[in-house]
């Protein structure tokens, strides 16, 4: 006997309800050692303060993030103070940058890319938030910086002063960024513990400070910031009330019989 097979149409194959979580894979090349060290920074000993990398960095985010989602103001006004150091310091990175790529155009008759190491280091990324990959992002056009830099002085055009110290200017301010997050607390507050002024609110202004009023009252957010658990919830709600309310107003086909009693 043939065996039958079932064809499978939109109509008769049944919706998937739990595709899983989107993953991909994202890797972080770099060509220089200057760059390479600001990942993984630098532990702290006697005499030596410690350094940040991007790696810590990512880490205390992940703290931040959630204080955002349970909307403690606090982590708003943190990530808000993160995208802002992120864009200023990406900023100075690629106005150094331009820079010196006009000088390369204008002082250079050769056609010459960027120098690159033989054998770069490839890390792969795992963050839960895109501040983390914006942090990468930052790490690796400061990479494109130093390779820039390194071009002009493998071909004899050494850098200037100036220019020294524009570089060792964004590589303090990579490092500041990456610091950002550190002085957040996670106290578990919300914006009505602050506005009646608990003992866990009072705790968190000694430690962070007075809170911004546009910061509190929600006109100052970062743009990337989570969405609140409350604001998820009253989604789902909505979509569940507006699903219900449509079934109940569809109108019964005119030829439609109701089942029978047994």
């Amino acid at each position: 006997m043939v065996p039958i097979h079932k064809t499978v149409t939109a109509k008769n194959h049944p919706a998937k309800t739990a595709l899983g979580v989107l993953r991909g894979r994202i890797t972080l090349t770099l060509q220089t050692h200057p760059a390479l060290r600001l990942v993984h920074g630098r532990r702290g000993s006697e005499g030596v303060p410690p350094i940040l990398g991007l790696l810590g960095f990512a880490e205390k985010l992940k703290t931040l993030w959630q204080g955002a989602k349970a909307e403690d103001p606090y982590a708003h006004w943190w990530l808000w103070e993160v995208e802002q150091s992120l864009k200023q310091t990406r900023g100075l990175i690629r106005q150094t940058h331009e820079a010196a790529t006009r000088r390369l155009q204008q002082d250079c008759a050769l056609d010459i890319g960027d120098v690159a190491a033989t054998h770069p280091e490839q890390i792969v990324l795992q963050f839960a938030n895109p501040y983390a990959f914006l942090g990468a992002q930052m790490l690796a056009e400061y990479d494109r910086l130093v390779c820039g830099q390194r071009t002009l002085i493998h071909i004899g055009l050494a850098c200037t002063p100036e220019q020294a110290q524009d570089v060792g200017r964004c590589e303090r301010s990579i490092r500041a960024t990456f610091l950002v997050p550190q002085r957040y607390r996670f106290l578990g507050i919300d914006k009505i513990a602050v506005e009646q002024n608990t003992a866990p609110a009072q705790q968190a202004q000694a430690l962070m400070g007075v809170i911004p009023e546009a910061i509190l009252n929600g006109q100052q957010r970062a743009l990337l910031a989570p969405q609140s658990r409350t604001a998820r919830q009253t989604r789902t709600d909505s979509r569940t009330a507006t699903r219900q309310d449509s079934l109940a107003e569809k109108p019964m086909p005119p030829d439609a019989t109701l089942p029978k009693r047994e």
